[in-house]
């Protein structure tokens, strides 16, 4: 079968299009990557274009120490740069685990931790109000025992994560 689709010129991306939510580090690691490139070349290769002899071939170290130095507006317009130890800033989305519809349950945005400042919307979270909510990822097992198993079990409200030693 063979599907043919006739162009309007007026197509865009910009309906029905659900950018991954990781692809934004991915575009800032190349944007990352391109001014570093870019910085490089302007002081070792200046007024020329293309590689010069300088940076052919390209010297890993050097490249590493002009990546370290770039800032820029990220994807999101989020300022990117590198700290001291070579990491950019820690910017994380607190997600909620909701029930969303019958039997369905969903992560949703609550909040954001940037640069040291947490924000949360406490008119969006879904708490448990029935009993306190212990949070651990699983028991340890005793001397000899391992673990087997996880499972997804749905309970009406509540979601729960099951693992057992053997």
């Amino acid at each position: 079968m063979t599907f043919y689709f006739l162009s309007t010129g007026k197509e865009g991306l910009h309906e029905n299009y659900i950018q991954d939510s990781k692809m934004g580090f991915v575009i800032n690691a190349i944007y990352a990557m391109a001014h570093g490139l870019h910085d490089m070349h302007k002081d070792l290769c200046p007024g020329q274009t293309g590689l010069c002899e300088a940076m052919d071939p390209i010297d890993g170290s050097k490249l590493l120490d002009y990546l370290l130095k770039t800032s820029f507006r990220g994807v999101s317009g989020e300022e990117i740069y590198f700290d001291e130890n070579g990491d950019t800033p820690g910017r994380y989305d607190i997600m909620n685990l909701q029930n969303v519809g019958e039997d369905r349950f969903d992560y949703l945005n609550v909040g954001s931790w940037s640069e040291g400042i947490l924000s949360i919307d406490d008119n969006k979270l879904w708490m448990n109000s029935s009993e306190m909510v212990r949070s651990v990822c699983s028991d340890p097992c005793s001397k000899g025992q391992i673990k087997v198993g996880i499972q997804i079990l749905l309970k009406g409200n509540s979601a729960t994560f099951n693992d057992y030693c053997q």
